[in-house]
């Protein structure tokens, strides 16, 4: 009777805590990478209605300031302790104060089973490998080269930039699976301007780390030209006066994770710790895996902060084919 007690008392919290059954599973044959997610990230819907404003009547920097400032406020407040013990153990990890939650690269079993005498821990996720891109989907070069391609006449941007709208002032960011620097694609790069760099501009997400931009698969360099590619002879891209900043998070083969994803939208609402050069538009060209809490707050945080967030609806061509995280209420989604 006393064992079976003892044998209760261990089982109890981890239903308490909700770890999922594919993250016990996986950590039977090792460690795993995880995502903690810590309890009452910031609302920043009710913070404004709860202090009489509406976030569109700030001022663009202010406003921006505010929202950094009550997502790393409410980390601090509930990881602190956490975050002491994580350095004291030398675990490697990553803050994810945009959704109040902390990536984990190699969770033991025993760690995972320790998080319930964490009471600020509100849920464990085993961190998952998706395809988020068709595999047919890399950019091939055109034979011959067009001053205007047919998706951006379909799009009749020509007919905006008539009447005096080609991208001027606006900064655009690409999450995807990085950039190439294309000579149509240099003179846009923000990391080429004067006063920026690669740091303000360019975010590897992946393991990899490369402090300036690459593409190894040519999708992500296809969305940066469609968007902003310019050059002296030729206007190729819808905005081809505004500037990018990019966010790799994909890999060679169109794969990658949630979590990745969520650091590049945090760098997204203050590149380089700096909410007051965030880019005014990002665009998400991938989809899939179902539902993630840290994405969905994220995107309320950056909605917040005035960014829209572009998202394609899917590649499934199929009725009702629209994927996560297009289907998040924050996601402005794009169809073809």
């Amino acid at each position: 009777k006393m064992l079976k007690f003892i044998l209760l008392l261990l089982v109890v919290p981890l239903f308490a805590l909700n770890i999922p059954k594919k993250l016990t599973s996986s950590l039977e044959s090792g460690p795993q990478r995880i995502l903690i997610n810590f309890k009452n990230p910031v609302d920043l819907k009710a913070y404004a209605k709860n202090n009489g404003f509406k976030w569109d009547d700030m001022e663009e920097n202010a406003r921006g300031k505010l929202v950094v400032k009550l997502l790393k406020d409410r980390a601090a407040e509930t990881q602190s302790k956490f975050l002491m013990e994580l350095q004291k153990k030398n675990v490697q990890y990553d803050q994810l104060w945009i959704s109040n939650a902390i990536a984990v690269e190699r969770a033991e079993k025993s760690f995972v089973l320790d998080l319930h005498n964490h009471p600020e821990v509100s849920s464990v996720e085993l961190v998952e490998e998706y395809q988020l891109l068709p595999k047919d989907t890399v950019a091939v070069p055109p034979k011959k080269k067009q001053t205007v391609e047919a998706g951006v006449q379909w799009v009749k941007a020509p007919e905006v930039w008539d009447k005096g709208f080609e991208g001027e002032g606006i900064t655009i960011g690409v999450i995807d699976t990085g950039a190439l620097m294309h000579d149509d694609l240099k003179a846009t790069y923000r990391g080429n301007q004067d006063g920026f760099s690669h740091a303000d501009s360019w975010l590897d997400g992946t393991n990899l780390r490369r402090s300036v931009p690459y593409d190894d698969n040519g999708h992500g360099t296809h969305c940066h030209g469609t968007i902003t590619a310019s050059s002296t002879a030729e206007i190729l891209g819808v905005a081809p006066k505004s500037k990018w900043v990019s966010c790799k998070f994909l890999t060679a083969r169109g794969g990658g994770n949630y979590n990745d994803a969520t650091r590049c939208l945090q760098f997204m609402l203050a590149p380089n710790g700096n909410s007051n050069i965030r880019p005014h538009v990002v665009s998400n060209s991938y989809g899939g895996g179902g539902y993630v809490r840290a994405i969905d707050i994220a995107l309320n945080a950056l909605m917040a902060a005035g960014v829209e967030m572009v998202y394609a609806a899917g590649n499934s061509m199929v009725c009702n084919g629209v994927e996560y995280p297009a289907l998040l209420p924050q996601a402005f989604s794009v169809a073809a």
